[in-house]
């Protein structure tokens, strides 16, 4: 942390027999060199001097509320939850940003020591790899270092100059913080790691005091490494709708043509799997979100449109996105491992106008899938 002294004028303390205080009020000066001027000064004042009143220790912020807080960005880790206990399962380092850079905190007397804590429950040596933290993700521990090699937790003691009443305490803007994850028991699923992760206190006279909070301005995701899926469809041929036979009317429908996706999935640790879930796309109109997809611009018929169906299930279109929660984004299997699967599905005309014109009519949908 850095200490900067007051610079202007303060009240000075010395200890005498009987507990007596004698403050006097001056301009800073080097500390030795003050207590060695205020010495000259006893023996001519002794007899002015007044019993000390006890007050509660306390300390103040300026500029910003306490404590004070510094951001760290989070970060995403994808990684084999087989690994070893005691395995890094991922890292990051950074330097972190105060809020309120020119905030600073104050105390009424003098700090022994500042202590750097992580949060959670200690666990201390876990694997091999020392000084883990338990996080909220079951099995995925922290370890956080401080600069290049401080690993907290970590106590800095301090002399009576270094901790002494009127020092700025405020984070230090270029020191550097690295957290990693630690793999610290059995990982079933995933997880993300929010808010506070570390503390920074000073401590004096049974006084203590969090000066400073440590904590994330995004989120720590951390994912175990999931099988991901190449799909494969051939071309899908709705063979001759007869205008006037087939389709007479508004909302008539050929019959289905069946036809397979197949999708090899591979590439997941053992024993992990995910949720797949996909979208349909409609290349010729990518805003389109109902569930008729638009014919080609080359297409010669008009008034007709085409329907994939999942089963007895209309499928409708949405944006090119993996996001959960996609519109009219649909769950295809859950809990799929490396595997092939074989997905049926059947697609046919719908007649959309009063009089449809004859000519071939074709459609381009794409498929984007999502890993939950």
């Amino acid at each position: 942390m850095k200490r900067n002294h007051f610079r202007g004028c303060q009240g000075i303390a010395m200890k005498f027999p009987r507990h007596l205080t004698l403050y006097y009020a001056t301009t800073y000066q080097p500390v030795r060199s003050l207590f060695t001027w205020l010495g000259t000064w006893c023996a001519l004042l002794a007899l002015t001097l007044l019993p000390a009143i006890a007050q509660a220790a306390s300390c103040t912020p300026h500029g910003g509320p306490a404590p004070l807080v510094v951001m760290l960005p989070g970060f995403t880790v994808n990684a084999n939850p087989n690994v070893p206990i005691g395995a890094i399962l991922g890292s990051n380092t950074t330097t972190w940003s105060a809020t309120s850079p020119s905030a600073y905190i104050t105390c009424d007397i003098t700090m022994s020591s500042e202590i750097y804590n992580g949060d959670g429950t200690y666990l201390g040596t876990v694997g091999g790899t020392p000084n883990v933290y338990a996080s909220s993700i079951p099995g995925v521990g922290f370890q956080f270092t401080l600069g290049s090699s401080t690993l907290l937790p970590y106590t800095a003691y301090l002399d009576p100059v270094q901790g002494g009443p009127g020092v700025h305490w405020a984070p230090n803007p270029s020191y550097s913080f690295t957290t990693k994850l630690v793999k610290t028991g059995a990982i079933a699923a995933g997880g993300s790691l929010n808010g506070e992760i570390g503390q920074v206190w000073v401590t004096g006279s049974g006084f203590n005091f969090q000066i400073v909070s440590i904590q994330l301005s995004s989120s720590i995701i951390f994912t175990p490494t999931r099988p991901t899926c190449a799909a494969t469809a051939p071309p899908v041929s709705l063979g001759v709708a007869t205008i006037g036979t087939t389709l007479r009317n508004v909302g008539d429908t050929s019959p289905a043509q069946n036809f397979n996706v197949t999708l090899v999935c591979s590439g997941g640790s053992a024993g992990v799997t995910t949720n797949l879930y996909a979208t349909l796309t409609d290349q010729t109109n990518p805003g389109n979100t109902s569930n008729q997809l638009s014919l080609t611009n080359t297409s010669v018929a008009t008034g007709v449109k085409i329907q994939v169906l999942n089963g007895a299930t209309i499928l409708g279109y949405g944006p090119d996105s993996i996001a959960a929660g996609n519109t009219n984004q649909w769950l295809i299997q859950s809990s799929v491992g490396n595997t092939t699967l074989t997905l049926p599905l059947s697609a046919r005309y719908i007649q959309t106008a009063a009089s449809p014109t004859p000519g071939n009519a074709d459609g381009i949908a794409t498929m984007t899938l999502s890993y939950q």
